[in-house]
């Protein structure tokens, strides 16, 4: 075994480039929400890029219930799929691209956004211009991490580092929400149940499925809104997604769902 000091190290690679795809004829949204003060803001600008949107209802509080009805009454293309009591952002997100996937008109891509504002709507035609040349599009903070809570930036940083170990590939921003998958990517690799681990541990089987991956810078937004991110436990449920092996943490994701 060569030792550490001696071995060398080569500086990984970003996602080669692949031949470019026919621009996205039908895009859908999915926003997973269990409490947010901007969500009609959210969806309506949404609405503006895409030709569905699901909003998943993740145990959303009453008072929530008359804003979710209103948006579904004022736009055709929205609908809400209601979870009656919070189960986690990777159940709301999976419950969402299930939804769609099984509509009529299956969409080319869906992107998933947040409903606290911190992904930008108007940024979707960049995400959707990005997927001509990958399957998977994930939003980058890396130049603009001031703004993010301490305990979410070491997270952020140390996710990114051993996920970028673990899959031998650059991964820039392992935590960011705004994702757009291509639908036959999500029909291969379906998003797994959980909380905030099941996005690390959906993007290490992607990637392990030699899914193409691109990147796009986002800002990063903090506007005091209310976090449901437990520091500690989130964390560790995050570094395990990527340190341990695969089928050991679906196993336990399964046991808590009992």
């Amino acid at each position: 075994m060569v030792g550490l000091a001696s071995a060398s190290w080569r500086p990984l690679p970003e996602t080669a480039a692949a031949p470019a795809r026919p621009a996205l004829a039908r895009l859908a949204a999915v926003i997973p929400c269990h409490d947010s003060a901007c969500l009609e803001r959210v969806a309506a600008g949404t609405l503006a890029h895409v030709d569905e949107l699901v909003i998943v209802a993740d145990g959303c509080p009453p008072r929530l219930h008359a804003e979710l009805d209103r948006i579904s009454q004022r736009a055709w293309a929205a609908r809400v799929v209601w979870i009656e009591h919070n189960s986690g952002k990777g159940d709301a997100v999976a419950a969402g691209i299930d939804a769609v996937l099984r509509s009529d008109k299956c969409p080319d891509s869906i992107i998933v956004l947040d409903a606290d504002g911190q992904h930008p709507p108007e940024l979707i035609p960049q995400f959707a211009a990005a997927a001509r040349d990958a399957e998977l599009v994930i939003g980058d903070r890396l130049g603009d991490m001031a703004p993010m809570p301490l305990s979410r930036r070491f997270t952020n940083r140390v996710s990114s580092a051993l996920l970028t170990l673990v899959c031998r590939q650059r991964m820039r921003d392992s935590q960011c929400g705004m994702r757009l998958y291509r639908s036959e990517l999500l029909e291969r690799v379906p998003p797994p149940p959980g909380r905030y681990e099941a996005e690390t541990l959906h993007l290490r089987a992607l990637v392990r499925a030699g899914a193409r991956v691109a990147w796009v810078q986002v800002p990063t937004i903090y506007d005091g809104a209310a976090s449901f991110f437990r520091p500690v436990r989130d964390t560790a449920r995050v570094l395990a997604a990527i340190v341990l092996p695969a089928a050991l943490v679906r196993a336990a994701i399964a046991a808590r769902t009992r």
